[in-house]
């Protein structure tokens, strides 16, 4: 049986052509990089993720690092940087009682985590970060920084590039050319950085 992971968020433009400056040296030698990733799935009745699902199981294989979000963005990390030569971490549950869909009164106890900073070193040594959330009230999205010894690439929460050498003053948007655009990802996707997580 051939398997794969759905690593879909590699395709958006704006990655891909981070992944490009990265590599052809925009920022020199990398010096940090950090990821933070903060949703609102669970905390708005309008989301599946803020129900008792398999997502809510230890058992099922469920949590923020099995149900996909998290793994995606170490992904991006990996398809930005290279490999991670090591990685360590801590885990927390937020929200330790979920509601059943259809039975609001009913509440059931929820045994996965929730959030998670993990920290890391690429195999050039640099350092890189990670913080994920799904339970969070008001968040900011998902933001990647990165620091290296010749200048600064920023993803905002817009999706939004922005990026500066060393020399500049400050910070300019920097719009990805048509070459990484990939006509197999649908507008609703190249557009927009509020991904969510499927469940």
């Amino acid at each position: 049986v051939v398997t794969a992971m759905e690593f879909c968020f590699r395709y958006l433009p704006v990655r891909r052509y981070v992944r490009a400056l990265v590599r052809e040296g925009y920022v020199g030698e990398l010096r940090f990089g950090s990821s933070t990733v903060f949703g609102d799935f669970a905390t708005r009745p309008d989301y599946e993720l803020y129900y008792w699902k398999w997502v809510s199981s230890r058992e099922s294989g469920g949590g923020i690092l099995g149900a996909s979000l998290a793994q995606h963005h170490l992904d991006l990390l990996r398809f930005t940087f290279g490999e991670i030569d090591e990685m360590w971490g801590t885990a927390a549950t937020a929200i330790r009682e979920k509601p059943v869909l259809g039975i609001a009164e009913e509440l059931l106890p929820v045994d996965t985590e929730d959030s998670v900073v993990l920290q890391g070193r690429l195999e050039s040594g640099a350092p890189v970060s990670l913080s994920v959330s799904w339970s969070v009230h008001h968040p900011s999205g998902d933001r990647l920084e990165i620091y290296g010894s010749d200048g600064t690439l920023i993803v905002e929460p817009s999706g939004r590039l922005m990026g500066a050498r060393s020399g500049d003053a400050q910070l300019r948007e920097l719009v990805a050319p048509a070459q990484f655009a990939n006509p197999r990802v649908g507008p609703q996707l190249a557009d927009s950085a509020a991904l969510i997580p499927s469940s």
